[in-house]
């Protein structure tokens, strides 16, 4: 039961959890996923999962493209994405694209969403190609 309730690939080698990452940056559902798929894809989805994460950069693209983004600014400094990649040993990439997507969010410059995603196409072609 312990396994179904906090799978380990969900789990970084502090015991920090993806839930506590998406409640403590207050991310939505969209942003939410993206984090989950960038993290867990080398331990469960492989290239399924680095597909999953594209597909909800885009929607938070054309989202807020369309104007229905959060008015709420956060510090963006507060982040500690040293501390995520370090964390759920995660590479470059795709702590970069969870960076940008952070920072979108923060900005409201959602062209970082863009970047985001060139982040995880270079990790599908490094990984998988």
């Amino acid at each position: 039961m312990e396994e179904l309730v906090h799978p380990q690939r969900y789990v970084g080698k502090n015991g920090t959890e993806v839930f506590d990452i998406i409640d403590e940056w207050e991310l939505n559902y969209y942003q939410g996923n993206v984090v989950k798929y960038l993290i867990r894809h080398r331990n469960k989805g492989g290239k399924q999962d680095l597909e999953k994460a594209l597909v909800y950069l885009r929607h938070i693209l054309t989202e807020n493209e369309l104007g229905q983004r959060s008015r709420r600014i956060v510090d963006f400094e507060y982040f500690q994405f040293e501390y995520l990649q370090d964390e759920f040993d995660i590479g470059l990439n795709e702590r970069m694209a969870i960076e940008c997507m952070v920072r979108a969010k923060q900005t409201g410059m959602w062209s970082y969403i863009d970047i985001a995603i060139e982040y995880v196409k270079r990790e599908i072609k490094q990984r998988y190609e």
